[in-house]
């Protein structure tokens, strides 16, 4: 009799991942994952006790991608790397992207994990833009750019206006530079 193939945490984590990618998180079940490895079900319950505990986990690993994509991204601007790394996401991984943001099913277990926000800050503050604001303040902005960052991608992704990456990024850049000149003027930040 051949030996059992074995699956380790992150071979099930990653055809999990492959579901999510293209068929959307709700996609996800024990037998599907099953399936995706071609095994029983038992490799998966050997290494996540159920369902929820692989999708949280699931959750991790999607916002460890999404983290180090916006941190490597390069633009001229560390603040503008941050959305840059939002787009570059949501036309890479447009399923996932919906589900992350859009999917009340899949929102509950990404909903617990903030770990990525000290360090987009952090990156932030090497930006000349954004030179003079507090951490407070930078997060403050980091929220509201956030808001109108996925308007911008959705529209490009959903909506009758089609964009390239590189316009998408431009239309963000004007974007963020009036905003962040405003909230200057509001708070009385001199440069």
């Amino acid at each position: 009799m051949p030996p059992k193939v074995k699956f380790t945490k992150e071979q099930v984590l990653d055809a999990a991942f492959e579901i999510a990618n293209e068929e959307g998180f709700d996609s996800i079940t024990i037998r599907r994952v099953a399936d995706k490895l071609g095994s029983s079900i038992a490799p998966i319950y050997v290494n996540f006790k159920n369902l929820d505990e692989l999708k949280y986990e699931l959750a991790e690993k999607i916002i460890s991608l999404t983290t180090e994509v916006m941190l490597s991204e390069k633009t001229h601007d560390p603040f503008l790397d941050i959305g840059a790394g939002n787009i570059r996401l949501a036309l890479d991984y447009p399923q996932l992207f919906r589900d992350f943001h859009l999917n009340p099913n899949c929102r509950k277990y990404f909903i617990k994990n903030n770990s990525h926000h000290g360090k987009l800050i952090e990156k932030m503050s090497a930006s000349q833009k954004l030179k003079g604001l507090s951490t407070e303040q930078m997060g403050e902005l980091l929220q509201t750019m956030a808001f109108v960052t996925f308007g911008i991608i959705f529209e490009s992704l959903t909506g009758e206006m089609k964009m390239a990456y590189e316009e998408v990024v431009r239309y963000m850049e004007d974007t963020a530079d009036s905003l962040i000149a405003g909230y200057k003027i509001r708070k009385g930040i001199k440069e």
